[in-house]
């Protein structure tokens, strides 16, 4: 014989006091911002988790949200790298380009960590034009 079989549950009515006990579930915690990430990435990094439940961010998502709080930085830094600059400017083609680029990957990355609105609504079931009922749903004819 494997083993001793599992304990059969008790039948019947539970009492009040069992009823009364309240098991203790550990609730999750949103996770803390890596040490080694810049102030400003870590406010990004608490902005972006407090937005969500706790249960949103999963092991393997960490790297891809310490990607997203770098680019959001960077892009940051560029945008402000740009201001008053004139259009004139040696710079300011290479600052837009590198703007650009930083913007478009916190939109990806948002995109991939679900942290846009987009990513929340629900998606219609069936976007296709109904042309008649379905097979199953004709009837069938007298006989």
């Amino acid at each position: 014989m494997p083993g001793k079989p599992p304990p059969m549950k008790p039948s019947g009515r539970k009492s009040a006091a069992s009823l009364s006990v309240v098991p203790v579930v550990e609730l999750p915690r949103r996770p803390d911002p890596p040490a080694d990430l810049s102030a400003e990435e870590q406010a990004v990094w608490r902005e972006a988790c407090d937005g969500m439940s706790a249960r949103w961010y999963g092991s393997e998502m960490m790297p891809l949200l310490r990607c997203y709080c770098t680019q959001v930085v960077l892009a940051d830094r560029w945008r402000r790298a740009l201001i008053g600059l004139d259009v004139e400017d040696k710079r300011f083609a290479a600052l837009c380009g590198m703007h650009r680029e930083s913007s478009r990957t916190v939109a990806a990355l948002a995109g991939r960590l679900r942290l846009t609105p987009r990513s929340h609504r629900e998606a219609p079931k069936d976007l296709r034009e109904r042309r008649g009922p379905r097979p199953w749903e004709e009837q069938a004819e007298p006989a």
